[in-house]
């Protein structure tokens, strides 16, 4: 598999950081007709030992699948792959109403760091799997929408948790797929373009910031904070001082667990608003978290790190009330972006823990305030 073809597969274009809906289609008919369809559609029902047992089972087909995607250049073999062990792993390890374990067994550690290091993220579920290629549209060419899409894998069972597991997830896809309007305004920005053009970006920005918030506040519609907090979050904890049977010379591995915080929507309207963090504990796990995102993502925000942003164009043209109005409409909308995200912290988690942590294994709730209230502070 070449780098050029990850790239592809993961390039920042009209759907912004979702894959292409004919690659989730794609993804999904090939995942229902293939030798995984077992594991997709009745994990939630299998204890440990038969998770195991599926993967002995298949172990040569999975062997003739990588060297598939070595030999034939298959990234979207690799991706379904990786989704398939990312779940089995956590499914695994955090395994409901059993003693913990601290081993994954080789028959699922093996080909997962092998799949994991081509397509150069670490061997956990992240949000690359969990939600940007966990998903399908179902009546094309309808819209994207939380009424048109549905997930391709779960956790929990179809009796127990499904709806809420479902929305949880499909919200953030929808959450994607209404940024990509603002994430195709941002690109190719220059500081020689006219005040015009300059206010079109903005503006495309701002609704595109003012969508997501409507959706962001539809979560509790069908994700309720309890069902959410004993039967969803458990899945997406960190891997701390897990053994990969067979890999990393057998020594314990600790990887951040699924989160939000590996999106790339927020990072990049961030830079580009030229929005600017403190150094502390809070921006270094933001980076490292950058890790968990697909390579060309990766590559994306470095590229806009290194570009002028939109307050120094307004900064430059501060007389003009209108460039500003849209400029504090940008930096309000993302405020409320984040204030929103720290209130369901606050009443999905932090109201039912004495001391929580985030799936990524971060105090959040005093690291969410402060980013919103150093949002907040950027208005001109």
């Amino acid at each position: 598999m070449t780098m050029n073809s990850l790239s592809k597969f993961w390039e920042v274009k009209d759907n912004g950081f979702l894959p292409t809906n004919n690659l989730i289609s794609d993804a999904f008919s090939a995942l229902i007709e293939s030798k995984y369809k077992r594991i997709a559609l009745d994990m939630p029902e299998m204890s440990r030992q038969q998770v195991v047992e599926y993967f002995n089972d298949r172990s040569q087909d999975i062997e003739s699948d990588l060297n598939d995607i070595v030999s034939n250049d298959r990234v979207d073999l690799a991706e379904n792959l990786m989704r398939v062990l990312s779940y089995a792993a956590s499914f695994y390890i955090h395994y409901p109403g059993e003693p913990k374990v601290n081993v994954l067994p080789k028959v699922i550690a093996a080909p997962f760091v092998r799949v994991a290091n081509l397509v150069e993220r670490p061997p956990i579920l992240s949000y690359a799997s969990y939600c940007l290629y966990n998903w399908k549209h179902e009546f094309p060419p309808l819209p994207v929408e939380l009424y048109n899409i549905n997930l391709i894998q779960n956790f929990c069972k179809a009796n127990d948790a499904r709806r809420d597991e479902d929305w949880f997830i499909l919200v953030h896809v929808d959450i994607e797929n209404k940024a990509a309007r603002g994430i195709k305004a941002l690109q190719g920005f220059h500081l020689n373009e006219s005040v015009e053009s300059v206010q079109k970006r903005l503006t495309s920005l701002v609704e595109s910031l003012a969508l997501m918030n409507v959706t962001m506040k539809r979560m509790p519609e069908q994700c309720d904070p309890d069902v959410y907090y004993l039967k969803v979050r458990p899945y997406i904890f960190s891997f701390e001082n897990i053994i990969y049977e067979g890999e990393f010379g057998d020594q314990p591995q600790t990887f951040r667990g699924e989160t939000g915080a590996q999106s790339s929507i927020v990072p990049a309207f961030q830079t580009w608003l030229g929005v600017q963090h403190k150094e502390n504990l809070l921006t270094t796990h933001l980076k490292d978290m950058r890790n968990y995102m697909p390579l060309e993502h990766r590559n994306f925000l470095t590229n806009l790190e290194q570009q002028p942003t939109v307050r120094d164009f307004v900064l430059l043209n501060i007389n003009n009330l209108q460039l500003r109005v849209l400029y504090n409409s940008c930096v309000h909308q993302l405020y409320e972006f984040r204030r929103q995200h720290l209130q369901y912290a606050v009443d999905y988690i932090q109201k039912k823990v004495p001391n929580p942590k985030g799936t990524g294994g971060t105090p959040y709730v005093p690291w969410l305030s402060k980013l919103a209230e150093e949002t907040e502070s950027y208005y001109l």
